[in-house]
């Protein structure tokens, strides 16, 4: 049993630490795709269906949350590489929405 303070307890924090900024680091931008698909699909409505301003603006704000959530959350989980949580938001990002509309 690792007891608080100690260096093993350290190191368990720090690998619970770099896998939860890892998987926010995945999972925003996966999540962003779905609502960018919302947001253009507010933009342009299917017929039957009428688009609205307010709803546009309410799913970019979120796209915008999900994609800088994770370099916050990095930020504070891994004070001592805080800034690599940009880098690596963006890359994933790219390639997330890089693979999903490449199938379109």
């Amino acid at each position: 049993m690792a007891y608080r303070g100690s260096p093993a307890a350290r190191v368990i924090l720090t690998v619970v630490r770099v896998v939860t900024a890892l998987t926010f680091a995945l999972l925003g931008p996966l999540f962003a795709v779905g609502v960018v698909v919302q947001l253009l699909w507010e933009i342009n409505a299917w017929p039957g269906r009428r688009g609205t301003t307010l709803g546009a603006v309410l799913w970019g704000l979120l796209g915008a949350v999900l994609l800088v959530g994770p370099m916050v959350a990095w930020w504070f989980l891994i004070p001592r590489v805080r800034w690599w949580g940009v880098p690596v938001t963006i890359l994933s990002a790219l390639a997330t929405f890089g693979v999903f509309f490449s199938r379109l």
